[in-house]
């Protein structure tokens, strides 16, 4: 069984595009991704944000057999262990460690978009960048301020302000 394959990806590139067959997810093994919802007017939010040592796909997609619900792409050059998640769910009758990671890494997505979800409803822009910027510090030196603005919920002009309030 070929579970894994390598993926070089340059920054810009896509891994995953916003209404593809949702086949795939990866581990980070180097460099920073984002994954965004667009609208239909061409409108990008940013979702989350991945760097080495983390999961990327399209969580929710993979789970229900839909289309991916987001794009996923490339902030620096990257490169991603690519795993078929029908060969990924295959391992876990196999051995209960791969059940056991199946469910660890859906416990870590529902659990950083939960705390996302309640920053957005409970904090003002400062506080949420401030949380960001504590426990993101390696992901904020790769990300150019539009996307972070967008993650925040807030507009580029308001996240510009609040850095330079923070000097």
């Amino acid at each position: 069984m070929d579970l894994a394959r390598r993926s070089d990806i340059s920054a810009s590139g896509t891994f995953i595009r916003q209404g593809d067959p949702s086949l795939v997810g990866g581990f980070v093994l180097k460099g920073y991704l984002r994954s965004y919802y667009s609208t239909t007017d061409g409108e990008q939010h940013v979702r989350n944000f991945s760097g080495p040592g983390g999961f990327i796909g399209p969580i929710v997609a993979l789970l229900t057999n839909q289309v991916s619900d987001v794009t996923v792409e490339a902030l620096t050059d990257v490169v991603i262990l690519s795993v078929p998640f029908k060969e990924f769910e295959k391992l876990y009758d196999l051995h209960p460690i791969w059940d056991r990671l199946g469910r660890r890494l859906v416990e870590r997505y529902y659990l950083v978009r939960e705390r996302h979800a309640v920053e957005l409803l409970t904090m003002d822009a400062a506080m949420r960048l401030d949380s960001f910027l504590q426990g993101n510090a390696q992901v904020a030196k790769h990300l150019p301020q539009k996307h972070l603005a967008s993650y925040l919920g807030i507009r580029p002009e308001t996240l510009n302000r609040l850095l330079k309030a923070r000097k």
